[in-house]
């Protein structure tokens, strides 16, 4: 435990200072006789990618419980949502995990009332190796600003709280995951959702959730490969051994409801040779060139090199590191995150790279101005993501074309 509230407690208190992109200002609320009329915001340019929407939002937690497929039992998650809301209803928002830790907030409310009009996109949002759903605070302020649902699972098992399960076992349900909070998002009684969602639903993932989120577009994995170096990771050899549980890793984890996928700085080569190209729907690759802890050079441009679709796009931060899509290093003393194994200072966080709060805002303006082009089919976004970078020290590619 000395190990891993320490994690949690830097987690938290990014929370507690993050304010993604400042309070939102009330939502003007269209005539209620007339809801079919209501039209939920879009950014006016490319300016308004980087500030927040005109809504306000809620968050509350819930749990999600469901059976995975290759699986002998239930998995439960501690599910984050935050969603557009009624401004001035619910509590003082506190973040917390556990118990262990409390973080009150100034923007946001908890168990607020989602907006009364409008059907809302949903994004579902995965967490990396032993982090937690909260990590994704900042994405889940500014989408649902703008009119989105997010949804941020902890992957039960291997978080901040409980790394108890093998990396093999962690292939198998984390895809699985993802497909379950959207079936608890868009059809649970609890879920303050239910029932206003649109079609519209994106994936972003961090490090081992990249793998996630190109997972449940339909990318499986060299499982072959995996199974020859099991033994480098405990449980994972009766994992793979495992028929009802090969079964599934084999047939893989497409889910037809989600448009695209965002993977930042992801564990992408583990995925079998030719799965990538296959993939029929956009993905944003984010890569940085100084990763150190998944590197450039065997992680980020051959994975590149491995998707070909002519909407693909690559956003490569020229000097990030693996930490610099999440904000964490502007808000945590890297020594302290360095008692829990993470040299942060050495990949993404040192004076040498792109400051924090620099690039977590047009990391997040690009993925943004994408769910817009693919998942809601606003074409108006395709020559701004195309056209001068958001940021001097980030370079984009568009389309196969590239490759």
């Amino acid at each position: 435990m000395n190990v891993r509230v320490p994690l949690l407690s830097t987690l938290l208190a990014l929370a507690a200072c993050g304010d993604g992109g400042g309070s939102p200002p009330d939502a003007g609320v269209p005539d209620a006789a007339a809801p079919d009329a209501f039209v939920l915001a879009a950014p006016a340019d490319r300016a308004a990618l980087f500030q927040a929407g005109p809504y306000a939002f809620g968050y509350r937690t819930a749990s999600v419980t469901y059976r995975p497929a290759g699986a002998t039992t239930d998995r439960t998650l501690n599910l984050n949502l935050w969603y557009p809301a009624e401004a001035g209803t619910g509590d003082a928002l506190v973040y917390s995990v556990a118990g262990l830790i409390a973080v009150p907030r100034d923007t946001g409310r908890a168990n607020a009332a989602a907006l009364a009009q409008g059907r809302f996109p949903v994004i579902v949002y995965s967490h990396g190796y032993g982090g937690v759903g909260l990590a994704g605070f900042s994405y889940g302020e500014y989408f649902a600003s703008w009119g989105f649902v997010v949804a941020a699972p902890d992957h039960t098992g291997n978080t901040a709280l409980d790394q108890t399960i093998s990396l093999a076992m962690g292939y198998l349900v984390r895809p699985q995951d993802l497909s379950a909070t959207l079936d608890w998002v868009t059809g649970d009684p609890a879920s303050p959702v239910k029932g206003r969602t649109s079609e519209d639903v994106a994936a972003i993932g961090h490090s081992m959730g990249g793998y996630s989120v190109l997972s449940v577009l339909g990318a499986r994995g060299d499982w072959a490969a995996v199974t020859a170096g099991c033994a480098n990771s405990p449980g994972s050899c009766e994992v793979m051994a495992d028929p009802a549980a090969r079964a599934k890793l084999d047939a893989g984890f497409a889910d037809p409801r989600f448009d695209l996928a965002v993977a930042q700085t992801p564990v992408i080569m583990l995925f079998a040779d030719g799965e990538l190209a296959a993939l029929s729907r956009p993905v944003m690759l984010m890569t940085a060139r100084r990763d150190a802890t998944l590197p450039w050079a065997t992680e980020g441009e051959p994975g590149w090199r491995r998707l070909d679709g002519a909407d693909d796009t690559w956003i490569d931060l020229l000097n990030g590191g693996h930490y610099s899509p999440i904000a964490i290093c502007d808000y945590v003393d890297p020594a302290l995150l360095a008692v829990v194994g993470l040299d942060v200072t050495h990949d993404g966080c040192g004076p040498d790279f792109t400051p924090i709060s620099e690039i977590v805002p047009a990391i997040t303006a690009y993925a943004h101005a994408f769910v817009r082009l693919h998942s809601l089919g606003e074409s108006r976004w395709r020559a701004v993501i195309a056209g001068e970078p958001f940021h001097d020290e980030v370079s984009v590619t568009v389309g196969a074309g590239a490759h």
